[in-house]
């Protein structure tokens, strides 16, 4: 037995429709790419060891410095508020003329999207100190990074240059080393 006609049905059917798909726009919101690096970054950084340079105490945040991206210093910044990573974190911004004292300071250092002429220099000023350097472009590893973040068919994954790490004295511990899309080794 039929309780309604079938015009009420079809526009029930739509009503219906329509509601989930205006409900489903209205709540959802593409997440920019900055704001996933930066997650990926502080997550990585939690499973990150430095030599002797352990925070005097649990309430000193690792500071990392933001290379020439205001999109990606916004947010790092967002980020810091969540609960997950205040306090853990703190992050500053970094170019190419900033003093030695002050980059030697951090505990990473993040290039977004920087001027590629920038990068062996500011490598080769930061070379063998225990700072993690982290990109998110091709080649960052052999030009002397230690993390890379990819992205490959529309996921981010990372890749983990041991070599320079362990110049550098950083260690990765096993579980982060397990979620590596890549591991390089001379």
């Amino acid at each position: 037995m039929n309780f309604f006609p079938r015009g009420i049905k079809a526009t029930r059917f739509v009503a219906c429709l329509l509601i989930s798909m205006l409900g489903v726009n209205a709540f959802t919101q593409p997440i920019e790419q900055d704001t996933v690096e930066a997650a990926m970054t502080l997550q990585l950084l939690g499973f990150t060891e430095w030599p002797d340079k352990e925070p005097a105490d649990e309430s000193t945040p690792r500071t990392i410095g933001i290379m020439n991206s205001e999109p990606t210093y916004v947010a790092f910044k967002a980020l810091l508020t969540d609960p997950r990573f205040a306090g853990r974190f703190a992050i500053d911004r970094v170019d190419s003329g900033t003093p030695n004292e002050a980059l030697f300071s951090y505990d990473a250092i993040f290039f977004s999207d920087p001027d590629p002429r920038e990068i062996p220099r500011i490598i080769k000023r930061l070379e063998n100190r225990p700072i993690v350097l982290i990109g998110t472009f091709e080649d960052f590893l052999e030009q002397g990074g230690l993390v890379n973040i990819v992205k490959k068919q529309k996921r981010l994954g990372f890749e983990i240059h041991l070599d320079n790490s362990n110049r550098r004295g950083i260690e990765y511990r096993a579980k982060l080393l397990r979620l590596a899309t890549r591991i390089v080794q001379e």
